[in-house]
């Protein structure tokens, strides 16, 4: 089971030979417009991406993972989440154990009165008992997730 606690941040790198996107790419893949990418950003609710200079001028990189969590974002906002607490539970998917370990899905359940909140993989925690003391919980199909983005880049 998985607590609420964030993962912790690290400095932002590329491991060697993964992918890179440029702003245009995340416009494109995402189906997202420039500004509101640009405004997400300001306000920390997704990755930042990672500025590079590229033939004497400044540019923002992501990788695959931030594509996933820019998208799972974006799906969370539209369907009703505040932002803040969308970027939160985002910030909380680590995207290379998903795919180490082949997790599907995801279970977020949250309690309106005290804030708290818990993230359950249900394919390798053991037991969702737990998820019964939470007032509502959210299903999120990651494997839908990293499909769709890895049909579009």
């Amino acid at each position: 089971m998985i607590t609420s606690k964030p993962k912790k941040k690290i400095l932002p790198k590329l491991p060697p030979g993964q992918e890179v996107f440029s702003t245009f790419d995340v416009i494109r893949i995402i189906d997202i417009e420039r500004e509101r990418l640009r405004e997400w950003m300001k306000r920390k609710f997704i990755p930042a991406g990672i500025k590079v200079s590229w033939r004497g001028r400044k540019k923002v990189i992501w990788g695959k993972n931030d594509l996933y969590s820019i998208l799972l974002f974006k799906l969370l906002v539209e369907s009703g989440w505040p932002r803040v607490v969308a970027a939160q539970d985002v910030d909380r998917v680590d995207w290379d154990q998903v795919r180490i370990n082949k997790e599907k899905h995801l279970i977020v359940a949250h309690n309106s009165s005290t804030g708290e909140r818990m993230m359950i993989y249900p394919s390798t925690d053991r037991s969702l008992i737990g998820i019964k003391d939470f007032e509502t919980a959210t299903y999120i199909n990651l494997e839908k997730i990293t499909e769709d983005i890895d049909s579009r880049v």
